[in-house]
């Protein structure tokens, strides 16, 4: 998963969505392999101090 996680965020500092990967405070991460649905990811970036509630 740690080849994964690098590569997404060489994406979002490639695509100019974060300056710097040094950026992430944290990340939570979970690997679940589903057979019915194609592959992909779900990112959501938050300020640092913002909760879902308050974003």
């Amino acid at each position: 998963m740690d080849k994964l996680l690098r590569s997404t965020c060489d994406a979002l500092t490639a695509s100019r969505i974060i300056g710097d990967d040094a950026q992430i405070a944290s990340v939570i991460a979970e690997k679940i392999e589903r057979y019915d649905m194609p592959p992909g990811a779900r990112i959501t970036l938050r300020p640092i101090g913002t909760t879902p509630q308050n974003s």
